[in-house]
């Protein structure tokens, strides 16, 4: 989808023309478009809005009074100054520009699709009323897929996954389902790929996000307004992306490094007390030693054979559990040791 041969010749004649003829200009541009062809509308609109620097300045005088133009007219110059308040980022110039001609065009889809164009990049509340624009004009279109509205979705989920804890992975999901649906409808447009990139990377599909950035990078016109800038920032993107992957995995064996080092720290602490059992069980034993040795003397031999049994039976007893202590915290050591191996870790 690109922006007709006829709409570029009209934008030429905007270039040099008095604001008398921009004004026929347009009036003449609008009988050709249809609204309801929303991205072909959207692209020539754009066309129109970056053929002059002001832009912004015609069609706020234009929009300021109602009888000068027809609707036709006047919808296609608020369009095209909508488009160009977002590209200068003028915010308060686009907000007024949508209130001199909201409450005549405040039901259209592509009005709304216009006054969310003008929220991206704003605060939580923006971002969400603008989310709700977009999905309203979705659902106006009966079934019919607008590419710019459903890439705007996936752009203010991506903005609003920096400032609300509550957008998780089904947005992330909405957001890559809509921006399929945007490169579907209009094939071979660079920032579509460069945002559906941006979603992979928060699903942690690395290398699909690189892909898409190496596409859009290739596909992007060199020839249209700030092509340099673009192209820069999708290749910064990329280097991003590498950095991004590194991190977490970094940040994932130094999890697994922790876990494994807190449960070696608990079986050497358990190690400690087995230690500290075992002597306690060898003092144990000396003294019982001492005891009966201490009991056999001037007794019966059969009085005292029954004393060194007893002796005997508790002593083993004692040998076999401590023995037992001494060695259970060591294997467990042992097993530790051995199963961090450097392919564990890598």
């Amino acid at each position: 989808m690109e922006t007709s041969q006829a709409i570029k010749e009209t934008a030429e004649k905007l270039r040099s023309a008095e604001r008398h003829e921009r004004l026929a200009i347009f009036t003449q541009a609008a009988r050709g478009l249809n609204r309801e062809e929303r991205d072909q509308y959207e692209l020539d609109a754009t066309c129109l809005a970056v053929a002059r620097d002001d832009t912004v300045e015609f069609a706020r005088s234009v929009l300021a009074q109602p009888g000068e133009a027809d609707e036709d007219t006047r919808f296609l110059i608020f369009a095209a100054g909508a488009i160009a308040c977002r590209r200068a980022e003028h915010r308060q110039a686009g907000e007024e520009l949508l209130d001199l001609v909201r409450g005549e065009f405040g039901r259209s889809p592509l009005f709304k699709h216009f006054d969310a164009l003008a929220l991206e990049g704003g605060n939580k509340r923006q971002l969400r009323r603008g989310l709700a624009l977009e999905r309203e004009v979705l659902m106006d279109g009966g079934g019919r897929i607008h590419a710019g509205g459903a890439h705007l979705i996936a752009r203010f989920i991506l903005q609003l996954s920096e400032c609300d804890e509550t957008i998780g992975e089904a947005e992330f999901e909405e957001a890559l389902d809509s921006v399929n649906e945007a490169i579907d409808s209009r094939v071979g447009y660079a920032k579509f790929f460069a945002t559906r990139a941006a979603v992979y990377t928060h699903l942690g599909r690395f290398d699909e996000a690189r892909d898409d950035l190496v596409k859009a990078i290739r596909l992007e016109d060199r020839n249209s307004v700030d092509a340099r800038e673009r192209i820069a920032e999708y290749k910064f993107e990329r280097r991003m992306i590498e950095m991004h992957r590194t991190l977490r995995s970094v940040t994932a064996q130094s999890k697994t490094l922790e876990a494994r080092s807190k449960k070696t720290t608990e079986r050497l602490r358990g190690a400690e007390l087995s230690v500290i059992s075992a002597v306690a069980f060898i003092a144990a034993i000396l003294s019982l030693i001492q005891i009966t040795l201490d009991n056999i003397d001037n007794r019966p031999l059969g009085e005292s054979l029954a004393i060194v049994g007893s002796f005997a039976v508790i002593l083993f007893g004692a040998v076999a559990f401590g023995s037992w202590l001494l060695r259970r915290p060591w294997n467990h050591l042992a097993d530790t040791a051995s199963s961090e191996s450097p392919t564990d870790i890598d």
